[in-house]
This record gives structure tokens, C-alpha cells and sequence, in this order.
């Protein structure tokens, strides 16, 4: 079944954290797309191999129980934000 969808050429003026553009015009064309396979082995196996960025999790070091993991003593084990201007 194929939907014909009208897009308009829209500037894009809002991004999200990883720098995905949030107009609608940009979001509809990459939700219709899936990037991904399955190979199947037997009746108790089944892989899925994923383009790694549209079937990705949150950023799990940017949640408020990650800074137990966060060391001085290592500083380069996670990288930081730069705080230059």
C-alpha cells in the first residue's frame, strides 16, 4: 500500500538535541523509511541488523544517574561538552 504525501519545500528553523530538523516537511519522509534487516536462523533465531541511527536509544550519560560513573580521576574515559565560547 503506497500514500501519496505532499511536501512543500520548507525551511528548516528548529532542531532537536542531535540535530534533527523538527519541521514536518523533513520528520514525514524519515518516518516512512525503515532501515533495517532480518536474517532468520531456524525456528529460534532471528537477527536484526539496524542502519545504527534510526532504531537508536537516548544518550544514557545524559540522564541524572549516570554522574556516579563520572570520575575525575579519568577524565578523557567520557568525553565532556567544550566549555569555550
Amino acid at each position: 500500500m503506497h500514500l501519496r504525501v505532499t511536501l512543500r519545500d520548507t525551511p528548516i528553523t528548529t532542531f532537536d538535541k542531535q540535530g534533527l530538523g523538527t519541521e514536518p516537511n523533513n520528520l514525514l519522509p524519515l518516518a516512512s523509511v525503515q532501515v533495517y534487516r532480518a536474517v532468520r536462523w531456524g525456528a529460534n533465531v532471528e537477527l536484526l541488523i539496524t542502519d545504527q541511527r534510526s532504531y537508536r536509544s537516548e544518550d544514557p550519560t545524559d540522564r541524572p544517574e549516570a554522574d556516579v560513573f563520572t570520575t575525575n580521576d579519568y577524565p578523557e574515559l567520557m568525553p565532556r561538552p567544550s566549555t569555550r565560547s
